[in-house]
C-alpha cells in the first residue's frame, strides 16, 4: 500500500510505538486503581471513587484507538503499525478478561466468552470504526495543509465505519441485543455442551 502522506518524518520504532505504550500504561494504571480501592472505608466515598474510575476506564478503552492512531501517524508509523498500536490496549483488556474468567471456565470457554461477548467483541468492532474514522480525519487534516495527496474519504475506511455501526446496532440495539445473545448462547451450546 502506497503512503500518500508527505513530509511526515518516520521516527524510530520505539518512538513510533510510544503513544501505544503510553495508552497501555494509562489503562494499566486505571485498572490497578479500580482493583485496589478497597482501603476506602466510607461507603459513599467508595461508591463515588469506583463509579468515577470505571466511567473514566470505559471512555479510556472506548476512545483509546482514536487518539493512539492519530498520534502514531504523526510519528510516521505506517498503516499496519497504527492499527497494531491502536489495538494494544483493547487486546490487553481481552487478555485480562480471558485470565479473569479462566478461573471459572475451561480455556476454550474463556476464549469463546471473551472474544464473542459484548464487551470485548463490541470494543474490537467499535475500535475498527474509530480507526477508519480517524484515518479519514487525518487525511482531511493533512490535505488541508497540503501534506496528503489523495481522497479524504475513501471506500475502505468508509465501508469499515459503516460496517462497524451496523454491527454495533445488531450487537446492542436490535431487539435489545437479544438476537445476538441468542446466537451467542446457541453457538456456545453447540460447541461446548
Amino acid at each position: 500500500m502506497e503512503n500518500k502522506y508527505r513530509h511526515i518524518e518516520k521516527a524510530s520504532f520505539l518512538k513510533r510505538f510510544m503513544p501505544a505504550g503510553a495508552a497501555l500504561l494509562g489503562w494499566l494504571v486505571l485498572h490497578l486503581i479500580s482493583e485496589n480501592l478497597g482501603w476506602i472505608e466510607n461507603r459513599g466515598t467508595y461508591k463515588l471513587a469506583m463509579n468515577t474510575v470505571h466511567v473514566v476506564l470505559f471512555f479510556y478503552l472506548a476512545f483509546n484507538g482514536f487518539f493512539v492512531y492519530r498520534a502514531m501517524l504523526m510519528k510516521g508509523a505506517n498503516l499496519v503499525e497504527r492499527i497494531a498500536g491502536s489495538y494494544m490496549t483493547p487486546l490487553a483488556y481481552a487478555i485480562k478478561e480471558i485470565i479473569r474468567v479462566s478461573e471459572f471456565f475451561t480455556v476454550g470457554e474463556s476464549f469463546f466468552y471473551c472474544l464473542l461477548t459484548y464487551p470485548v467483541l463490541g470494543l474490537f468492532v467499535w475500535q475498527a470504526g474509530l480507526l477508519a474514522t480517524s484515518e479519514m480525519l487525518c487525511r482531511k487534516y493533512y490535505k488541508k495543509r497540503n501534506r496528503y495527496e489523495g481522497n479524504t474519504v475513501a471506500a475502505v475506511p468508509l465501508a469499515i465505519s459503516i460496517f462497524s455501526l451496523i454491527a454495533l446496532y445488531f450487537l446492542f440495539l436490535y431487539d435489545d441485543g437479544g438476537t445476538a445473545f441468542y446466537i451467542y448462547m446457541e453457538s456456545y451450546k453447540m460447541i461446548f455442551k
